[in-house]
């Protein structure tokens, strides 16, 4: 009677043990899931939210693969927005272009976000990556450098006293129109 007593307690205390341990992997399963789901609905920075979760409950090597991957793309869709925000406004400020200096000074700052994008590192395997890719190798994007750098040139010319409104409206319309051929894609509209 005195060896049972241990026995069954042992058995009590590794039943109560793997209650804890499936419950607790089942809370892992059902997290991982609804990460998945989220990434799956494009909702990127909710998905890490949830995948940090599950890390918290246990290690896992795929779970930390997948948050370090989607950690990655937030980062980048937030870097690439910032630099084609920063383009879309300096752009805008030609419609209220003066003088020759205005024209110098806005072009030299477009040339700048330009080259960052032309700089950007496209060796991740993600949407910003390929977002930037395919913007860089498009015929509009040179044409608007193209377009930038000869209003440069001509609002910077000694004794010019002509604004070159050609060149600002021209760059205007170039600039709408890389945007309106390359919009965001759907998973950048859920990061902030």
């Amino acid at each position: 009677m005195k060896t049972i007593k241990p026995i069954l307690v042992l058995i009590v205390i590794v039943i109560l043990l793997t209650s804890c341990v499936s419950r607790q992997d089942r809370k892992f399963n059902d997290l991982v899931t609804q990460a998945k789901q989220h990434q799956d609905n494009l909702d990127y920075e909710a998905a890490l939210e949830v995948y940090n979760k599950a890390l918290e409950i246990k290690e896992d090597v795929e779970v930390r693969s997948s948050t370090v991957k989607l950690k990655t793309e937030v980062t980048q869709i937030q870097e690439v927005k910032a630099i084609v925000s920063k383009i879309k406004d300096q752009t805008s400020q030609f419609k209220g272009v003066l003088t020759n200096k205005d024209v110098t000074d806005l072009c030299g700052g477009l040339l700048e976000s330009l080259a960052r994008l032309e700089n950007y590192d496209t060796s991740a395997d993600t949407t910003a990556s390929e977002y930037i890719s395919n913007l860089k190798k498009s015929t509009t994007f040179r044409l608007l450098k193209v377009q930038i750098e000869t209003a440069q040139v001509l609002s910077s010319g000694k004794g010019s006293k002509k604004i070159p409104y050609e060149s600002t409206e021209k760059i205007l319309k170039t600039a709408t129109s890389l945007f309106d051929e390359f919009p965001f894609p759907p998973s950048f509209s859920s990061v902030g």
